[in-house]
């Protein structure tokens, strides 16, 4: 490690702080008394100061980050890595800028300038990884030290952010991250899991003038080529097939916050609008089925199964109950500060608004090829198609904690897709009523909460729906079919779950080099449906 300072005092206008410092690599292993948990590896940082009266710069970069299961046998030992080679996984500019007390800035000049590049990176999400992390907090029994930390700097925080409200720092950012893959294994032996790729992040920041609202600052991030879908995998965790379950149309969200909250009170403090074009769910019976056992196998392992039995723990839980009572007392003392923060004055502080043009689901009664990476799935095996038209939210807070949230549904659709249904036959299932005005929504939900007033009321929680102009055609055989699709597409309760087929053990600090591998979970049965006559019913 090479730490260089070089202090400036003869030239006013050159830097008088600069600062370089280079690490190669550095290692951290996480590990109980009894098991190894993580094996962290960071290659790379180099780090860059320099400061002057006016500006002070910040370069970091790191070249790689990998997170390692220790046992050398396990089949998803990557936990955290980075997808290509790129020399560069994370660097981040930061720009600190100091003004005259009384310098008026303009709109386009900042306090911070922040700008950051991610590289790609993969992330194996299985649940005893989770499960590693809260055993290993628990047994460092810092939950005290935990709570007194995050009570402080929730206070400092706060602290902070009314100072900057208060004198309007405005931070630009400029921010381009290539988002994880997140792979979600249905066990941690199974070479099929789900791939979540977040695509690419861009976010960036303005300023403008509002008549109504003064400065305000908007924050603009945008999702681009999100998709999910389910794959097989090589011991090197290579896609070798892969069939899409979902697609969808980039994601907009716009952030506004004021700047001088307090004198604009009639507007919220903080406005976010969100709006998805179109969100496309494509699952064949196969996919609901890598889908089901992701639930029901993933989440159900825990690094506590995989422990030698025996191994005291009771040394951790003799101030169990000391603990509980001081967690309590910091709550209290966390919600009576709140609420002495707070003003008699009721003012609007949140305002989410959230709109989904087209949100759909295609089931398919075949299954999906996974032989090639993204073959389409066969249109002659549709079985259904459910289209949700213009799904959006409408969510509303204010300072003495009420808020009311209200859904609103423009149509809902559901068609019989089926090769073998005959063109005379009935295929729209669900529909608005075609004698109603279509501008009006089909469904109108709100739920509002408003709490105990001084005053003594009583506080109020109201849950109000009203659904109408709706279109059934009832077909029980078609019952029948869609029933058969998600019950026989559940995984077999009599299939091996992962905690019967394994017990591998993770390497321990005193047990090494006896693990034993054994045999994949059986793939489920499936069933066959039930037929019977088409009936219609018309509402």
């Amino acid at each position: 490690m090479l730490i260089l300072l070089w202090f400036i005092l003869d030239a006013p206008a050159a830097p008088s702080l600069k600062i370089d410092a280079d690490l190669e690599e550095f290692r951290i292993i996480l590990a109980l008394k009894q098991a190894k948990l993580f094996d962290i590896q960071v290659q790379g940082i180099k780090a860059y100061v320099s400061q002057a009266p006016k500006k002070t710069l910040i370069n970091l970069m790191l070249s790689d980050l990998r997170i390692l299961d220790p046992y050398k046998e396990a089949r998803y030992r990557k936990i955290i890595s980075q997808q290509g080679d790129d020399k560069e996984l994370l660097r981040v500019d930061l720009s600190l800028f100091t003004y005259p007390g009384e310098y008026q800035k303009p709109i386009d000049v900042f306090d911070c300038d922040v700008k950051v590049q991610f590289a790609k990176a993969n992330i194996v999400f299985l649940f005893k990884h989770i499960d590693a992390i809260l055993g290993f907090f628990d047994s460092l029994n810092i939950t005290k030290a935990t709570l007194e930390a995050a009570s402080t700097q929730a206070d400092a925080a706060y602290e902070q952010v009314q100072k900057l409200e208060e004198q309007a720092f405005k931070v630009h950012l400029d921010i381009t991250f290539n988002a994880p893959n997140i792979i979600i294994p249905t066990n941690s032996r199974s070479d099929e899991a789900l791939v979540i790729d977040l695509g690419k992040l861009i976010l960036k920041t303005n300023f403008y003038d509002d008549p109504k609202k003064s400065l305000v600052e908007q924050q603009n991030i945008r999702f681009e080529n999100m998709r999910a879908s389910r794959v097989k995998l090589d011991r090197d965790c290579n896609i070798l097939g892969e069939a899409i379950l979902l697609e969808c149309a980039e994601l907009n969200t716009l952030i506004d916050r004021l700047l001088y909250p307090d004198k604009v009170k009639t507007e919220p403090g903080v406005s976010i609008k969100v709006d998805w074009e179109l969100v496309h769910f494509q699952l064949a019976k196969d996919d609901y089925t890598c889908v089901m056992r992701v639930l029901m196998e993933n989440f159900s392992e825990n690094i506590r199964d995989q422990i030698p039995e025996g191994f005291p723990n009771e040394q951790y839980r003799y101030i169990k109950d000391a603990q509980e009572k001081e967690k309590e007392k910091l709550k209290a003392a966390a919600i009576k500060k709140q609420k002495e923060s707070y003003s008699t004055e009721v003012v609007p502080t949140l305002e989410l608004s959230a709109g989904i043009q087209k949100l759909a689901l295609t089931l398919y009664s075949g299954e999906s090829d996974l032989s090639a990476r993204r073959v389409p799935h066969n249109d002659n095996s549709k079985l259904a198609n459910v289209e949700i038209d213009t799904f959006e939210v409408l969510f509303r807070q204010q300072s003495d904690g009420s808020y009311k949230a209200t859904a609103y549904v423009e149509n809902f659709l559901l068609d019989d897709l089926r090769a073998t249904n005959k063109s005379s036959s009935v295929t729209r299932m669900m529909d608005r009523y075609f004698t109603d005005d279509p501008n009006t929504h089909m469904l109108v939900a709100s739920f509002e909460f408003k709490p105990k007033s001084q005053a003594g009321q009583t506080a109020l929680r109201q849950l109000t729906a009203q659904l109408e102009s709706l279109y059934i055609s009832i077909s029980l055989d078609y019952l029948m079919i869609l029933q058969d699709f998600f019950i026989s597409g559940l995984p077999s309760s009599n299939a091996e779950t992962p905690k019967q087929a394994e017990q591998q053990a993770i390497t321990t600090l005193e047990q090494s080099g006896n693990d034993q591998i054994q045999t994949k979970i059986d793939k489920e049965p499936t069933s066959v449906a039930a037929s019977s006559k088409r009936m219609k019913y018309f509402f």
